[in-house]
């Protein structure tokens, strides 16, 4: 996917990309190209600090000079480039010409440390652990959850026995990134938390809720904090690395919620704008391709922010001009609504991202607990019309297999229709009849498998 990004040298675009990595799959550069596929890089287990990343490149690789896997050290002095690495414990955002060294310790992350009087040894530790416990990738957002595992084997660190993370990174409209860390305390103890946001050209931050790392060149990285009560600082490691320290207060069980916003030299800022709540922390980002909503809680209240409506923990949805839902994403939940018209509504809990074109809908699903199947209602369609449901189960990155699961149904006058769904992982198509039909499945079930992302397979499966 060239996003056209950042452009590093205001020169011509240069080319981002970012898709789903893992160690048992190689990470390809297309041939004649400048894009470097690598991106959410979540291995099952990871048993030192330099395993699980998610790697956002801004560059301008010669395309016989790139690195070959995540970790590689590469240097070119010809090569100005800007990098974004997302780990499972922090973040580490370069603004460096060359690339991330594997022997890079800790301390060079941004990373979130736990009780920080001990300095940059209270966070990951060598034999701290992580595993994916979530994860969707579409063309228009991609999506990932890591949790951090207790009592793990040698882990001296406070993940292995004091707190546990969950970490989401959500890569809306592949061009911004929105995190949510869940710390809860699992000894019952109040704890202190902390970020380092490093840059090594100008880093600068407002006190309380906008950083900014700003390079040579005008390209910038922007910050914005929307959990309330947190205190930045400025400092220096030792080398002349600045930083922006982010402090919490004292706390056992909360939700941050930051958005981090690059920006090419002379790109107009969003508008972000803080929604926070009784009970729940959001915000509002705005820019030239539409509004994107997003939000956090403990829990599955019901809860009403701007024009949605959701008993999620998580929930991030894209409205464009014209109040016009375009995706939406919930976490642990069983309901959302938008503008007072239902789109999902679950008996169980469920992840769910949701794609919204004019005859037809799109959405990946499975079950946020142990739940085997729910029943779900699906809303937002055409009323009193007749579509077709195509079920394809994932198996893989860029893998599915279409089931021997394929229905036609007529809508009722509200446009919803209620059925029983598997909540394994999977895609589903609905179309409108009227749109084309999908095609026959045969009566076995046939695998799949795809170098393309998989809505285009999926388009090709249909046509095929």
């Amino acid at each position: 996917v060239d996003m056209g990004l950042i452009n590093i040298a205001s020169e011509l675009t240069t080319p981002e990309a970012i898709c789903w990595y893992d160690d048992s799959i190689s990470a390809v550069i297309p041939e004649n190209s400048n894009i470097w596929f690598s991106g959410f890089t979540f291995t099952d287990e990871i048993s030192s600090e330099n395993a699980i990343y998610i790697n956002v490149y801004g560059q301008d690789w010669p395309d016989n000079n790139y690195p070959q896997r995540p970790g590689e050290t590469h240097y070119d002095n010809d090569c100005d480039q800007t990098t974004f690495y997302i780990a499972a414990f922090g973040e580490r955002l370069t603004t460096l010409v060359g690339d991330y060294s594997g022997s890079d310790s800790p301390g060079k992350f941004n990373t979130i440390l736990v009780d920080a009087g001990g300095g940059l040894t209270n966070g990951i530790k060598q034999h701290t652990v992580a595993l994916t416990k979530s994860h969707f990738v579409s063309d228009y957002a991609d999506y990932g959850e890591l949790q951090t595992s207790i009592g793990s084997r040698g882990d001296s660190g406070p993940y292995g026995s004091k707190v546990q993370l969950n970490r989401h990174v959500i890569f809306p409209d592949r061009k911004y990134f929105v995190l949510i860390d869940q710390m809860r305390s699992i000894d019952g103890l109040n704890h202190t938390y902390e970020w380092l946001l490093h840059g090594l050209d100008n880093v600068s931050n407002n006190g309380t809720t906008e950083a900014t790392i700003t390079k040579g060149s005008g390209v910038r990285l922007k910050a914005y904090y929307i959990t309330p009560d947190l205190s930045l600082s400025s400092g220096s490691l030792a080398g002349g690395t600045g930083y922006i320290k982010v402090t919490a207060a004292s706390t056992k069980d909360e939700d941050f919620l930051t958005i981090l916003y690059p920006l090419d030299v002379g790109q107009a800022e969003p508008t972000v704008t803080n929604l926070n709540g009784a009970g729940y922390y959001a915000a509002k980002i705005e820019n030239s391709d539409g509004k994107i909503v997003v939000m956090t809680q403990q829990g599955n209240t019901s809860r009403i922010v701007e024009n949605i409506t959701t008993d999620s923990e998580i929930v991030l949805a894209k409205e464009k001009t014209g109040v016009v839902l375009d995706y939406f994403q919930i976490n642990n939940g069983k309901s959302f609504s938008f503008n007072s018209t239902q789109y999902i509504n679950s008996s169980e809990l469920i992840n769910l991202t949701f794609k919204k074109e004019f005859t037809e809908c799109t959405f990946q699903i499975e079950s946020a607990d142990s739940s085997i199947s729910t029943t779900l209602t699906i809303g937002g369609l055409l009323h009193d019309t007749t579509y077709k449901i195509t079920d394809y189960e994932i198996t893989g990155r860029n893998a599915f297999k279409t089931l021997n699961k394929q229905f036609v149904f007529v809508t009722n006058s509200s446009g919803e229709y209620t059925y029983t769904q598997d909540v394994s992982k999977h895609e589903i198509v609905v179309e409108a009849e009227t749109a084309g039909a999908i095609g026959t499945i045969s009566g076995t079930v046939r695998d799949i498998e795809t170098t393309d992302p998989i809505t285009e397979a999926l388009v090709e499966a249909k046509q095929g």
